[in-house]
């Protein structure tokens, strides 16, 4: 038995390897994408994000909600929760069977039905009955970020998307129990986006904070690409449309490397109390760039249970640092706008 071991082993990656990247394999070929990251994070996806957690991960814009239940053009109370309107819908299409699950995010170990049920079925018997659906505040997301050098343009893809599961302690204070199950995003042509786009009574936009990524948070699967280098292309020679990062209003070239790229003379005074001759000094605002903040719409259509992202817009997320050097805050330079 342990001479078949390593061979079992390689085996298990190689297979593992395929079908992380069988969902991109369009991206890995496309001579275009000079770049494909697989990211893992969590997001907050209600159209009211909770208050009981400790980190604010995304904000959340509500786009659009409408209420499908309706008979003859009526509208009855239909038990919905706006507030959690996505956990709700989740927990039900999970509890009618409505997505493929699998119990590991590499999507290797498909879920049953009656195991889907087994792991609902615990997740109410520890909540009180009017909170199963509450006790998933945030959703743990397998995505890849790609950059297409020829049009200078991000782009996202969803893998897989996973409801983290909370409850709470003997003190009322709430705590992550971690992923229910992994939920397969399917591969979907331009059509049935349209349709999706078109028919999702949930649609809405979440800007990254904390889980906006870093370099090294990423999972390189093709190419390099500088956060810092990127950023300063983008403001000495915009590729698209750049907004302000406060008013969201548009940038021209002169107004953006006015932002960026700025000129001062050090205030200094010899000791005979006379200023020196001195040099202007350039300031580089991306040389303080650490993370990227990707701006994405959501659509959900509860009929069809079909989810789709599209990435809006690109923020590099620049380090604003104390007389200490260690980072107070982050802030966005500018966006991109696709």
């Amino acid at each position: 038995m342990a001479y078949h071991l390593p061979a079992f082993a390689l085996l298990f990656c190689c297979l593992h390897a395929l079908q992380l990247n069988a969902q991109y394999d369009d991206l890995m070929r496309n001579p275009k994408v000079s770049w494909v990251a697989e990211y893992k994070t969590e997001f907050e996806l209600n159209p009211e994000y909770s208050n009981v957690l400790d980190t604010e991960y995304n904000l959340v814009e509500l786009i659009r909600l409408s209420n499908v239940n309706q008979t003859n053009g009526l509208f009855a109370d239909a038990g919905l929760n706006y507030s959690f309107y996505f956990s709700q819908r989740i927990y039900s299409g999970l509890a009618a069977g409505q997505f493929q699950c699998f119990a590991d995010e590499a999507l290797l170990q498909p879920l049953p039905a009656e195991q889907v049920k087994e792991r609902l079925h615990r997740l109410d018997t520890a909540l009180a009955d009017e909170a199963k659906f509450k006790a998933l505040l945030t959703f743990r997301v397998r995505q890849v970020f790609f950059y297409n050098q020829s049009d200078r343009q991000f782009g996202a893809r969803l893998l897989a998307i996973a409801p983290v599961v909370y409850a709470p302690d003997a003190e009322g204070a709430w705590y992550h129990q971690g992923p229910l199950l992994w939920i397969k995003v399917p591969e979907y042509d331009k059509k049935q986006r349209r349709m999706i786009r078109q028919n999702a009574a949930y649609v809405w936009q979440t800007r990254m904070k904390a889980n906006a990524p870093r370099p090294e948070d990423l999972s390189v699967k093709k190419g390099q690409l500088g956060f810092r280098q990127w950023a300063r292309l983008e403001a000495q020679s915009p590729s698209h449309r750049c907004l302000a990062y406060d008013t969201y209003q548009p940038l021209d070239r002169a107004a953006l490397q006015a932002l960026i790229f700025t000129t001062g003379i050090p205030a200094q005074v010899n000791a005979d109390g006379v200023t020196p001759l001195q040099q202007p000094l350039r300031k580089d605002a991306t040389e303080q760039v650490v993370r990227l903040r990707f701006v994405q719409h959501w659509y959900f259509d509860a009929q069809s249970a079909g989810l789709y992202c599209t990435l809006a817009a690109v923020a590099p997320l620049a380090a604003v640092r104390g007389a200490d050097g260690e980072i107070r805050y982050e802030k966005p330079l500018f966006y991109v706008k696709y």
